[in-house]
């Protein structure tokens, strides 16, 4: 009984490095935002830099994810489709992994 204490205390931590993560990262996303003179160049590099790979990564596993289904409609697959790469199924569903590449495209 003793020894779970200190153990539950630590578990129930887990969800701080998250706020500390997110912290950093827009920290840092300051940091590198201020380089730059124009608005434009930062953003042109952070697409480069995150939604080329983003797309490259996301596009086969979206494809996959969403024929992935017992009865398959195009009409609602390219939605599906669309609305996964978009982010717009975290927004109307809110269960999906790619909430946080819009977080980390926005400057802080």
């Amino acid at each position: 009984q003793y020894i779970n204490k200190p153990i539950r205390y630590i578990i129930g931590l887990g969800n701080v490095g998250v706020d500390v993560f997110m912290f950093l990262s827009a920290y840092c996303l300051t940091l590198s935002f201020g380089k730059y003179i124009k608005v434009m160049d930062f953003y042109k590099k952070r697409i480069i830099r995150l939604v080329i790979p983003y797309l490259l990564i996301a596009t086969p596993f979206l494809i996959w994810k969403n024929l992935h289904s017992d009865s398959f409609n195009l009409v609602g697959f390219l939605k599906n489709f669309v609305c996964d790469l978009a982010g717009i199924s975290f927004i109307h569903s809110g269960m999906d992994w790619t909430w946080f590449v819009f977080a980390i495209l926005l400057p802080a």
